[in-house]
């Protein structure tokens, strides 16, 4: 009967063992299982936050493009603008603006310009003296397209030249006895 009960002891510690292994068996799957759950959220959430950085990197890139699209579109329109203004005659270069000139008893004061675009220049002088103020226009090597003078205390001529002209403006001092001094003023519109 001894071995009896010691068969069945051992039977007994066979069954608690068995419960202890099937329970360290279910412990290790159950953390195992929350071990995988734990590493697959991990990656999913490393995933999500690359994805994501990724995204926002590829939004300010786009954001970059943009911006820069709509720096280059501001500058076409700009263009756009004053070749309209050109092309309407809106525009306006001042060769001299209110300056003191001067010219000695019977002597004179010459100017030249040489316009870059078709358009009108417009110019005048303001005196005291006795002065004649004249315009020629014309091509190099070429005579006069365009002669005029006006003789006066002030005076103010306008007239059209073509690209590329020779614009000559002369103030005389008609007086043989006095300095004339005049305010000069010269606009090219195109």
């Amino acid at each position: 009967m001894l071995c009896s009960v010691i068969t069945s002891g051992d039977s007994i510690m066979n069954e608690t063992e068995k419960k202890r292994m099937i329970s360290r068996d279910i412990a290790l799957a159950i953390s195992l299982i929350l071990l995988i759950l734990v590493v697959g959220s991990t990656a999913g959430w490393v995933a999500t936050y690359l994805s994501n950085v990724s995204l926002n990197n590829k939004l300010a890139d786009k954001e970059n493009t943009i911006s820069s699209l709509n720096e280059q579109n501001l500058g076409l329109q700009q263009q756009v603008a004053d070749l309209n203004d050109t092309l309407n005659g809106g525009k306006v270069t001042t060769w001299v603006n209110n300056t003191q000139i001067s010219q000695p008893p019977n002597g004179s004061t010459i100017m030249n310009f040489t316009p870059s675009y078709y358009g009108t220049v417009i110019f005048e002088a303001d005196t005291k003296n006795n002065v004649s103020i004249g315009a020629v226009c014309s091509f190099p090597n070429n005579p006069p397209l365009f002669n005029q003078t006006v003789s006066a205390r002030a005076g103010a001529l306008g007239f059209l030249v073509g690209r590329l002209t020779n614009v000559t403006i002369t103030i005389t001092n008609n007086d043989a006895n006095v300095i004339a001094n005049e305010t000069l003023s010269v606009w090219f519109y195109y």
